[in-house]
C-alpha cells in the first residue's frame, strides 16, 4: 500500500514539473500556431520577396513622427504582407491604433500623395576596396535602376564613402545627372559607415515636408574611418532630421546586428543581399515600398503634456489584410518639445531589452530551481521505496 502511494506521489510531482515547463514554453508554441498564412492562402498570391529582408521581419515600420500640431500626431507607415509586398489600402480591415494601450481618436490612414508627401532620398554607397569588381558594378546598376524608378518630382542625392565621406550629388530632381555620376563610381579605401549616414541625414535636414529617406549600401563594417562617429551618433542624426534609414548589407562580412539596429531605430528596414546579383531586386523592392507608404494621423488620448519633459510612449498598430493578422509597434518621444540630439529612444529601448533579459533569466533560473527540487524529491522518494522494500 505504501509503495502505491509513493508511486502516485512520484507521478504527481512529474506532472507538476511538466506543467511548469509547459507554462514556460507556451508563448513559443502560440507564436508558431499564429504564423501568417502562406501566399497560397491569399487571393493575389504575390511573389514572395521576404527573403530579401530576413534581418527585418517587421511588417509595419514607423517613421517621421510629427508632433508640431499636437495633440494631433502624424507619421509614415510602411506596411507589407508576409510575402514582403506593400499592402493595398482597399483591403485593409480591422485597423486599430493605440498609444500606451489607449485607443486614439480621429484616426486617418491614407496613401502618400506626391504633392503633399514629396519623396527626398539620398543613396549612400560603399566604395571601399572590398567593393571592387562585380560588387560595385552591380551596385551601380541597382542604384541606376532605383533612380529610374523615381517619380519626376522626387528629389535624389548621392553620397559615397570609403574611409571618408563624399557628397557626389546634392539633392536634385535632375535624375539623369545623378545616373551619370553613378556610372562613373570607382572603389577606393575603407568604410566610414556611420559618418556616411550622418552626412546623408544632414543633406535632408533642411527638407521640411514629405518623406525623407537614406538608402545605405555596404559590404562591410565601420572600419578605419577618418571619423569618431558611433552607431548611436548615426541613429541620433537620422532621428533629429526625421530621416528613415534603409540599410542594405551585401555578402558575409557585414554586421547584421548593427545594420538591422540602425534601420529599426529610424523606422526603416534592413535588406540582405547574399550576392551582388541580388542588389537589383533589393533596390526595386525598396522603391516599391517607398512609393507605397501610408500617412497615419490621429489625436493623442493624452492631450496635456508639459514642454521639455522626456516622455516615451509606445504606438501600436494592428490590422487584418487578406486574412492575415499584421501588427507592429514603436516607441517615440511623446513630449511636445523634446530635447534635441539626446539618443534617448535608443537608450530607453536598450534599457527595456536589458530588463526583459533579466526577467527571462530570472524565470529560467526559477524553472531550473523547481526542476532541481523535484529531482531531489523524486530521488528521496525512490530511496524511501528501496528502504521500505
Amino acid at each position: 500500500m505504501f509503495s502505491k502511494k509513493i508511486h502516485f506521489g512520484v507521478f504527481c510531482i512529474l506532472c507538476a514539473a511538466f506543467l511548469v515547463l509547459g507554462v514556460h514554453t507556451a508563448p513559443a508554441q502560440e507564436t508558431m500556431e499564429e504564423s501568417p498564412p502562406t501566399t497560397e492562402e491569399t487571393a493575389s498570391e504575390p511573389e514572395d520577396v521576404s527573403w530579401l529582408f530576413e534581418g527585418s521581419r517587421e511588417n509595419i515600420t514607423f517613421s517621421d513622427f510629427d508632433l508640431s500640431e499636437y495633440p494631433t500626431i502624424s507619421l509614415y507607415l510602411s506596411i507589407t504582407d508576409s510575402a514582403g509586398r506593400p499592402v493595398d489600402i482597399m483591403n485593409i480591415k480591422n485597423l486599430e491604433v493605440t498609444e500606451e494601450d489607449s485607443p486614439v481618436e480621429n484616426l486617418e490612414l491614407s496613401p502618400t500623395d506626391p504633392v503633399r508627401d514629396p519623396l527626398s532620398v539620398v543613396l549612400a554607397i560603399d566604395i571601399s576596396g572590398s567593393m571592387a569588381g562585380t560588387p560595385l558594378a552591380r551596385a551601380r546598376e541597382a542604384a541606376e535602376t532605383f533612380v529610374k524608378l523615381l517619380e519626376p518630382q522626387d528629389m535624389v542625392g548621392l553620397v559615397t564613402f570609403d574611409h571618408n565621406v563624399y557628397v557626389d550629388v546634392p539633392l536634385t530632381d535632375d535624375h539623369d545627372s545623378v545616373i551619370e555620376v553613378i556610372r562613373g563610381l570607382e572603389y577606393k579605401g575603407d568604410t566610414a559607415l556611420y559618418q556616411a549616414i550622418i552626412d546623408s541625414s544632414d543633406l535632408l535636414s533642411n527638407i521640411t515636408e514629405g518623406r525623407r529617406v537614406v538608402v545605405v549600401l555596404t559590404d562591410g563594417k565601420n572600419d578605419k574611418a577618418n571619423s569618431p562617429a558611433t552607431e548611436m551618433d548615426a541613429v541620433t542624426a537620422a532621428n533629429d532630421a526625421r530621416v528613415m534609414v534603409i540599410t542594405v548589407g551585401l555578402g558575409s562580412d557585414i554586421n547584421t546586428t548593427v545594420l538591422d539596429g540602425i534601420a529599426s531605430e529610424t523606422g526603416g528596414r534592413f535588406f540582405y543581399a547574399s550576392s551582388p546579383s541580388d542588389l537589383n531586386d533589393v533596390y526595386e523592392l525598396i522603391s516599391e515600398q517607398l512609393h507605397s507608404l501610408f500617412r497615419l494621423s490621429f489625436t493623442s488620448p493624452f492631450p496635456e503634456r508639459p514642454d521639455r519633459v522626456v516622455l516615451i510612449h509606445t504606438l501600436a498598430v494592428s490590422l487584418t489584410y487578406a486574412g492575415e493578422e499584421i501588427s507592429g509597434s514603436r516607441d517615440f518621444l511623446a513630449s511636445t518639445n523634446p530635447p534635441p540630439a539626446t539618443g534617448l529612444i535608443m537608450e530607453y529601448q536598450e534599457r527595456k531589452r536589458a530588463e526583459e533579459g533579466w526577467k527571462n533569466a530570472f524565470f529560467t533560473l526559477l524553472v531550473v530551481g523547481v526542476v532541481l527540487i523535484i529531482v531531489i524529491l523524486v530521488a528521496l522518494i525512490v530511496r524511501a521505496i528501496r528502504r521500505r522494500r
